[in-house]
């Protein structure tokens, strides 16, 4: 039983010099690495670009006379002096005329 391990030991040493000849030249490196899976890795989704528009404000329940009526806010194209910008317009009281 001894000599089977002791030859068997031999052998595999001898196969694995011979086959490590033609890299001799080079560096021969053997490692055995053993480790864990880590946590998954979640990646968060890209920033919303959407910003909604203010809350709809609704003109006070008084009366204010039947030359007067409310235009409600409203998104609009204005030349500024940084160039065209959307900007939001607030909902004012209108005069008929």
């Amino acid at each position: 039983m001894k000599r089977v391990i002791v030859l068997s030991l031999a052998l595999s040493f001898a196969v694995i010099f011979l086959a490590a000849q033609p890299a001799s030249a080079h560096r021969v490196h053997f490692s055995l690495g053993l480790g864990f899976w880590g946590p998954p890795v979640f990646y968060a989704p890209p920033p919303v670009l959407y910003v909604p528009p203010p809350a709809v404000y609704y003109p006070p329940y008084r009366y204010y006379g039947p030359s007067r009526y409310w235009v409600p806010g409203h998104w609009e194209r204005r030349w500024t002096p940084r160039g065209w910008r959307t900007e939001w317009i607030q909902g004012h009281w209108r005069y008929r005329y």
